[in-house]
């Protein structure tokens, strides 16, 4: 007699939201059981739309349908059977996920040019002064990366600049050790960053802080550690499920959208199917090219990642680089070449436009003027 499976939500998206042939695929599988025991949220629906959200990289709603969107209540309880969720991305969010070149059109607020490790400590040591989780001292923490150091410049800003949420860019980050990269954090906090710890950020577009903790005013910023993973009181004590990230009003602090990447990154290790990881992984090496060793942007099929990795002894692809590739997963080469030349021409356009209203505000204050 086959064993009954267990009742789990299955989320689907479209990928990529943009080509001329559109698939549904299976992002996410989440247990019921799971989902109840680490009940990270009192609205659950509202935090299955935002985690499939930052794992693809746009905003969109949940339909129980995939023709047609009729929006879920996201004020239900989960039901007790499974259930297919499917994420619509208007044309809109899907033109956010291919936005190329906006340093164009913006300045960055980086403090500074990418500096050595040292300065890197100095600076999160300066600002944090101790763990902003749990308030223990400096020596016992760490200066810790949000997006890996060793990803490098040009993947901060490809990442930040694609997944930009500020008209200003002031959430855009040019250097991998800007300051606003980094945490002082408890040494176990550090190793387990990513993978099965997270930071939620409050509000977002699909969450409000009292979703969160119903004692919480809905606007309230605040930063929720959630740990994914059963740990014993030693490791419990350090990751402080549940509780507040100290979060500090200054230009340096860390903008919510590289909290995101920590907090998709723990989405993907435990809860992406082994059928979109396998689509995520063929895909590096037909989308990714090799560029001093380095695996660069995905522009086409110059030469292969896998061979990269091979030849230079490059890292091996991971979670982060997941997020870049998964907008283009289930596109050709060509489809990732006319996708991101279609992005250029809009943001192309969008600059015109500003230049154009610019020069029309100083026309119109020189005429009041005379």
């Amino acid at each position: 007699m086959a064993t009954a499976t267990a009742p789990r939500i299955d989320v689907y998206a479209i990928l990529p939201p943009t080509p001329s042939n559109p698939q549904w695929v299976h992002c996410l599988s989440l247990p019921l059981e799971t989902m109840h025991s680490f009940r990270f949220s009192e609205k659950p629906m509202k935090w299955i739309r935002f985690a499939i959200g930052v794992v693809i990289g746009a905003e969109g709603d949940l339909s129980t349908t995939p023709n047609n969107l009729d929006i879920i209540d996201y004020n239900a309880a989960l039901l007790p059977g499974s259930v297919k969720l499917y994420y619509h991305i208007s044309d809109k969010e899907s033109q956010q996920i291919f936005v190329v070149n906006r340093q164009t059109t913006h300045t960055s607020t980086s403090t500074s040019a990418s500096t050595p490790q040292t300065t890197f400590w100095d600076n999160i040591m300066s600002r944090d002064t101790c763990c902003v989780l749990t308030g223990c001292e400096a020596e016992g923490c760490d200066a810790a990366y949000l997006l890996p150091q060793s990803k490098g410049d040009e993947y901060i800003q490809t990442y930040t600049e694609r997944r930009s949420r500020d008209p200003g860019g002031n959430d855009i980050i040019r250097y991998i050790d800007s300051s606003r990269n980094g945490l002082l954090l408890n040494c176990v906090a550090h190793r387990t960053l990513g993978k099965d710890l997270g930071f939620l950020m409050t509000p977002n577009f699909a969450l409000n802080t009292d979703d969160i903790d119903p004692s919480a005013p809905p606007n309230e910023r605040r930063c929720t550690s959630h740990v994914f993973k059963r740990f014993g009181a030693t490791m419990s004590d350090a990751l402080r499920p549940g509780s507040q990230l100290r979060v500090l009003n200054t230009p340096d602090f860390p903008p919510a959208i590289v909290f995101d990447a920590v907090y998709a990154g723990a989405v993907v290790t435990h809860f992406a199917t082994k059928s979109f990881k396998d689509t995520i992984t063929s895909s590096l090496d037909k989308l990714y090219y090799c560029v001093e060793g380095k695996a660069a942007s995905p522009v086409g099929p110059l030469d292969g990642y896998a061979a990269a990795v091979e030849k230079f002894d490059a890292p091996k692809p991971d979670y982060f680089d997941a997020l870049l590739i998964i907008p283009y997963c289930m596109a050709s080469p060509d489809e990732v070449q006319n996708m991101m030349r279609k992005a250029q021409e809009k943001a192309e356009e969008e600059e015109h436009r500003r230049a154009r209203e610019k020069v029309g505000a100083w026309l119109d204050q020189v005429a009041s003027n005379s």
